[in-house]
């Protein structure tokens, strides 16, 4: 089923604030939900960032700024050893390409008020994405 991404509403009940991610329902599905459920998994994509450095991808610690070091405070540091390995381990953290990926969240909590579902898991994406959603 096909859902939409509304955003997020905070609601204040009984001096506590509640964080809810609402999601709408909309008709590209041939199927009515008049059927009661009680967990789903929705898959969304993730807001893409573009190519990272180590410090932004990573939360690598920055060098600092003075004592010599002008411009590359912002670098990973050394990749590896010295001649016995002689290449880079596999899994090393480095700068690359982040975000823009496929996760998949499993819900057992929300409120339902016709086409709409209040969930209480925050989801990635952007607000009007495409949701795909599948009852459990």
């Amino acid at each position: 089923m096909i859902f939409l991404n509304k955003g997020l509403k905070h609601f204040f009940y009984k001096k506590k604030i509640y964080l809810f991610n609402i999601i709408k329902y909309i008709n590209y599905n041939n199927f009515y939900l008049n059927f009661f459920f009680k967990n789903i998994q929705v898959k969304t994509i993730s807001k893409g960032k573009g190519f990272q450095g180590v410090v932004k991808r990573w939360n690598f610690r920055t060098k600092d700024k003075s004592h010599g070091c002008s411009i590359s405070y912002r670098t990973m540091g050394s990749t590896g050893q010295c001649q016995d390995p002689g290449r880079v381990m596999k899994g090393k953290k480095m700068p690359g390409h982040m975000g823009n990926k496929c996760f998949s969240i499993y819900v057992n909590f929300f409120i339902r008020k016709n086409n709409y579902f209040f969930l209480k898991k925050i989801l990635p994406g952007k607000k009007n994405d495409f949701l795909i959603v599948k009852i459990i």
